[in-house]
Protein backbone atom coordinates (compact mmCIF):
# COMPACT_ATOMS: atom_id res chain seq x y z
CA UNK A 1 0.00 0.00 0.00
CA UNK A 2 1.77 3.33 -1.36
CA UNK A 3 1.37 6.14 1.19
CA UNK A 4 -1.06 8.00 -0.75
CA UNK A 5 -3.57 4.68 -0.35
CA UNK A 6 -2.34 4.93 3.79
CA UNK A 7 -3.73 8.56 3.74
CA UNK A 8 -7.10 7.30 1.93
CA UNK A 9 -7.87 4.17 4.60
CA UNK A 10 -6.84 6.64 7.18
CA UNK A 11 -9.19 9.59 6.63
CA UNK A 12 -12.35 7.10 5.40
CA UNK A 13 -11.80 5.03 8.63
CA UNK A 14 -11.21 8.13 10.67
CA UNK A 15 -15.24 9.42 9.24
CA UNK A 16 -16.95 6.60 10.04
CA UNK A 17 -15.93 6.92 13.71
CA UNK A 18 -16.64 10.19 13.77
CA UNK A 19 -20.29 9.04 12.45
CA UNK A 20 -20.51 6.63 14.91
CA UNK A 21 -19.93 8.54 17.37
CA UNK A 22 -22.33 11.86 16.25
CA UNK A 23 -24.95 10.14 15.36
CA UNK A 24 -26.25 8.62 19.13
CA UNK A 25 -25.46 12.07 20.55
CA UNK A 26 -27.99 13.61 18.39
CA UNK A 27 -30.35 10.75 19.04
CA UNK A 28 -29.61 11.50 22.21
CA UNK A 29 -29.86 15.60 22.59
CA UNK A 30 -33.42 15.73 20.63
CA UNK A 31 -34.91 12.35 22.41
CA UNK A 32 -37.76 14.10 24.64
CA UNK A 33 -38.21 13.13 28.27
CA UNK A 34 -39.53 9.82 29.35
CA UNK A 35 -39.86 11.10 32.55
CA UNK A 36 -42.23 14.25 32.04
CA UNK A 37 -45.45 14.45 34.14
CA UNK A 38 -48.80 16.44 34.40
CA UNK A 39 -48.60 19.80 35.37
CA UNK A 40 -49.79 20.30 39.15
CA UNK A 41 -50.44 23.59 41.03
CA UNK A 42 -50.69 23.11 44.73
CA UNK A 43 -52.59 25.29 46.72
CA UNK A 44 -51.06 28.05 48.65
CA UNK A 45 -51.53 30.74 51.13
CA UNK A 46 -53.41 33.93 49.81
CA UNK A 47 -54.09 37.65 50.83
CA UNK A 48 -55.89 40.02 50.07
CA UNK A 49 -53.76 43.48 50.08
CA UNK A 50 -54.99 47.02 50.26
CA UNK A 51 -52.71 49.95 49.41
CA UNK A 52 -52.87 53.87 48.32
CA UNK A 53 -54.33 55.86 50.65
CA UNK A 54 -57.20 53.47 52.08
CA UNK A 55 -56.67 51.27 55.31
CA UNK A 56 -54.24 48.71 55.24
CA UNK A 57 -55.61 45.14 56.65
CA UNK A 58 -55.10 42.33 55.44
CA UNK A 59 -57.73 40.14 54.47
CA UNK A 60 -57.20 35.65 53.60
CA UNK A 61 -58.73 34.87 50.65
CA UNK A 62 -59.16 31.35 49.83
CA UNK A 63 -57.43 28.58 46.93
CA UNK A 64 -58.66 25.04 46.52
CA UNK A 65 -56.90 22.32 44.26
CA UNK A 66 -59.50 21.36 41.04
CA UNK A 67 -60.04 17.95 39.74
CA UNK A 68 -57.49 17.05 37.32
CA UNK A 69 -58.60 18.02 33.71
CA UNK A 70 -59.06 16.01 30.47
CA UNK A 71 -55.34 17.45 29.45
CA UNK A 72 -53.66 15.79 32.93
CA UNK A 73 -53.09 19.13 34.04
CA UNK A 74 -54.80 19.98 38.22
CA UNK A 75 -55.12 23.07 37.91
CA UNK A 76 -56.73 25.58 40.96
CA UNK A 77 -59.50 27.69 42.16
CA UNK A 78 -59.10 31.97 43.93
CA UNK A 79 -62.11 33.17 45.83
CA UNK A 80 -62.67 35.23 48.87
CA UNK A 81 -64.24 39.23 48.98
CA UNK A 82 -62.45 42.12 50.79
CA UNK A 83 -62.59 46.07 50.58
CA UNK A 84 -60.75 49.09 50.55
CA UNK A 85 -61.40 52.58 52.10
CA UNK A 86 -59.61 55.55 51.36
CA UNK A 87 -58.72 57.89 54.35
CA UNK A 88 -58.00 60.54 52.58
CA UNK A 89 -58.44 61.75 48.45
CA UNK A 90 -55.65 59.71 46.54
CA UNK A 91 -55.65 56.35 45.00
CA UNK A 92 -56.67 52.96 46.18
CA UNK A 93 -56.00 49.33 44.82
CA UNK A 94 -57.05 46.15 46.26
CA UNK A 95 -54.81 43.19 45.05
CA UNK A 96 -55.49 39.17 45.73
CA UNK A 97 -52.64 37.41 45.11
CA UNK A 98 -51.44 33.56 45.92
CA UNK A 99 -48.22 32.27 45.10
CA UNK A 100 -47.41 28.19 45.50
CA UNK A 101 -44.98 25.78 44.32
CA UNK A 102 -45.77 23.69 40.90
CA UNK A 103 -44.40 20.36 39.43
CA UNK A 104 -44.48 19.05 36.11
CA UNK A 105 -45.13 20.45 32.17
CA UNK A 106 -47.81 21.37 30.25
CA UNK A 107 -49.11 22.76 26.78
CA UNK A 108 -51.51 25.77 26.99
CA UNK A 109 -53.43 26.17 30.53
CA UNK A 110 -56.77 28.51 30.40
CA UNK A 111 -57.36 30.84 33.17
CA UNK A 112 -61.36 31.67 33.46
CA UNK A 113 -62.43 34.81 35.62
CA UNK A 114 -65.66 36.13 36.67
CA UNK A 115 -65.56 38.58 39.57
CA UNK A 116 -67.55 41.97 40.72
CA UNK A 117 -66.02 45.44 41.30
CA UNK A 118 -67.58 48.22 42.76
CA UNK A 119 -67.20 51.62 44.15
CA UNK A 120 -68.65 53.78 46.32
CA UNK A 121 -68.35 57.27 43.54
CA UNK A 122 -68.74 54.31 40.64
CA UNK A 123 -65.27 55.90 39.45
CA UNK A 124 -63.23 54.74 37.09
CA UNK A 125 -61.25 51.40 38.10
CA UNK A 126 -58.31 49.69 36.28
CA UNK A 127 -58.03 45.77 37.04
CA UNK A 128 -56.41 42.86 35.81
CA UNK A 129 -56.52 39.24 36.42
CA UNK A 130 -52.58 37.65 36.25
CA UNK A 131 -51.14 34.26 36.07
CA UNK A 132 -47.66 33.00 35.68
CA UNK A 133 -44.94 29.87 35.67
CA UNK A 134 -41.53 29.56 35.88
CA UNK A 135 -39.85 26.48 34.80
CA UNK A 136 -36.19 25.68 34.80
CA UNK A 137 -35.85 26.60 31.41
CA UNK A 138 -37.91 30.15 31.77
CA UNK A 139 -41.20 31.44 32.50
CA UNK A 140 -44.38 31.92 30.84
CA UNK A 141 -47.71 34.01 31.91
CA UNK A 142 -50.59 34.91 30.52
CA UNK A 143 -53.10 38.42 31.70
CA UNK A 144 -56.33 40.20 30.94
CA UNK A 145 -57.13 43.50 31.74
CA UNK A 146 -59.44 46.75 31.55
CA UNK A 147 -61.21 49.36 33.01
CA UNK A 148 -64.48 49.50 34.82
CA UNK A 149 -67.14 52.06 36.70
CA UNK A 150 -68.14 48.82 38.45
CA UNK A 151 -70.13 45.50 37.47
CA UNK A 152 -69.76 41.94 36.66
CA UNK A 153 -65.79 41.44 35.11
CA UNK A 154 -65.85 37.88 33.42
CA UNK A 155 -63.63 36.31 30.44
CA UNK A 156 -60.90 33.75 29.55
CA UNK A 157 -57.23 34.02 28.54
CA UNK A 158 -54.73 31.61 28.32
CA UNK A 159 -50.85 30.73 29.17
CA UNK A 160 -48.86 28.81 27.20
CA UNK A 161 -46.46 26.88 29.37
CA UNK A 162 -45.29 24.49 26.57
CA UNK A 163 -41.06 25.91 26.51
CA UNK A 164 -40.64 26.43 30.31
CA UNK A 165 -39.65 23.02 31.36
CA UNK A 166 -40.34 21.51 34.39
CA UNK A 167 -42.50 23.80 36.73
CA UNK A 168 -41.39 24.86 40.22
CA UNK A 169 -43.65 27.94 41.17
CA UNK A 170 -46.33 29.53 40.04
CA UNK A 171 -48.31 33.15 40.59
CA UNK A 172 -51.81 34.03 40.30
CA UNK A 173 -53.79 37.82 41.24
CA UNK A 174 -56.81 39.85 40.81
CA UNK A 175 -56.07 43.36 41.45
CA UNK A 176 -58.13 46.51 40.67
CA UNK A 177 -56.70 50.40 41.10
CA UNK A 178 -58.71 53.28 41.24
CA UNK A 179 -55.95 55.90 40.11
CA UNK A 180 -57.93 59.14 41.87
CA UNK A 181 -60.27 58.41 44.48
CA UNK A 182 -62.25 61.15 46.83
CA UNK A 183 -61.98 60.40 51.35
CA UNK A 184 -64.45 58.18 52.56
CA UNK A 185 -64.34 56.09 49.15
CA UNK A 186 -65.29 52.30 49.21
CA UNK A 187 -63.47 49.78 46.36
CA UNK A 188 -64.55 46.37 46.40
CA UNK A 189 -64.05 43.12 44.79
CA UNK A 190 -65.71 40.27 45.23
CA UNK A 191 -65.02 36.77 44.46
CA UNK A 192 -66.96 34.19 44.40
CA UNK A 193 -66.32 30.37 44.87
CA UNK A 194 -65.60 28.40 41.17
CA UNK A 195 -64.87 32.43 39.63
CA UNK A 196 -61.33 32.47 39.29
CA UNK A 197 -59.78 29.42 38.02
CA UNK A 198 -56.70 27.88 36.28
CA UNK A 199 -57.48 25.21 33.95
CA UNK A 200 -60.88 25.12 34.41
CA UNK A 201 -62.99 21.40 34.41
CA UNK A 202 -66.53 22.08 33.77
CA UNK A 203 -69.69 19.00 34.22
CA UNK A 204 -71.27 18.47 31.32
CA UNK A 205 -74.62 18.60 31.34
CA UNK A 206 -77.14 17.04 28.74
CA UNK A 207 -79.09 19.58 27.15
CA UNK A 208 -82.84 19.04 26.66
CA UNK A 209 -82.66 18.00 23.06
CA UNK A 210 -80.59 15.38 24.09
CA UNK A 211 -82.60 13.91 26.98
CA UNK A 212 -85.97 14.26 24.98
CA UNK A 213 -83.82 11.95 22.56
CA UNK A 214 -82.93 9.22 24.84
CA UNK A 215 -85.95 8.89 26.34
CA UNK A 216 -88.07 8.61 23.03
CA UNK A 217 -85.01 6.28 22.34
CA UNK A 218 -85.70 4.15 25.43
CA UNK A 219 -89.20 4.02 24.81
CA UNK A 220 -88.80 2.54 21.46
CA UNK A 221 -87.02 0.21 22.83
CA UNK A 222 -89.10 -0.92 25.52
CA UNK A 223 -92.01 -1.10 22.71
CA UNK A 224 -90.00 -3.04 20.97
CA UNK A 225 -89.01 -5.43 23.74
CA UNK A 226 -92.79 -5.87 24.42
CA UNK A 227 -93.60 -6.61 21.05
CA UNK A 228 -91.03 -9.27 20.34
CA UNK A 229 -91.88 -11.04 23.27
CA UNK A 230 -95.48 -11.89 22.58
Amino acid sequence: MTSVERAKHFLQSGVRAIALTVVPLASVAIAPSLNASPLILTPASCDAIPSGSGTFVITPCTTTQLATGADGVTGLKLYGSDSTTSMFPGFLALNFTTQGTASGTAGVVPVAYDFTLSDTFSNAMNWDVYFDVAGNLTDASGQASGVSTGGTITGSFSADLSSIGNAFEYVLHVEAIEEASAGNDTLTIDIPQNSVDVNPVSSAVPEPATLSFLGSALASLVWWRRRTGK
